[in-house]
């Protein structure tokens, strides 16, 4: 049986926006409510994006067996946000070009070089 994660960048499409979902959680019905309605106002979009968030971590167990049952697979919930915008790395000169190839390409980078060691600044 496969595994689907639920996180921050697909909950929405593949729970909130779920009707027949939304009447088998009948405890969480506010949240689907006040989704939809952060979905329609543009506006709104901190808010639609703080209900999903406070959505995932108030999930209990029994919730979770019932998205299970509901898509046929097992479930996790994974709600760590990645909210560090620059990051800071260090290595030693001869690691650089295995260094500087695992970087992911998108956004801002800076190096610059101390002695032997490799500095490097990334940011979105």
């Amino acid at each position: 049986m496969s595994t689907l994660n639920l996180n921050f960048t697909n909950v929405e499409e593949l729970l909130l926006s779920s009707n027949p979902l939304c009447q088998k959680l009948p405890r969480h019905k506010e949240t689907f409510l006040q989704w939809k309605f952060a979905y329609m106002n543009p506006t709104l979009r901190s808010l639609r994006k703080k209900i999903v968030l406070d959505f995932l971590k108030s999930l209990t167990d029994e919730d979770v067996d019932v998205i299970s049952k509901h898509f046929g697979s097992a479930v996790t919930i994974d709600t760590k946000v990645d909210y560090k915008i620059v990051t800071h790395l260090q290595f030693p000169i001869e690691e650089a070009e295995k260094a500087l190839n695992s970087l992911d390409p998108s956004g801002n980078m800076i190096s610059y070089r101390n002695g032997d060691t490799l500095y490097i600044s990334l940011w979105r």
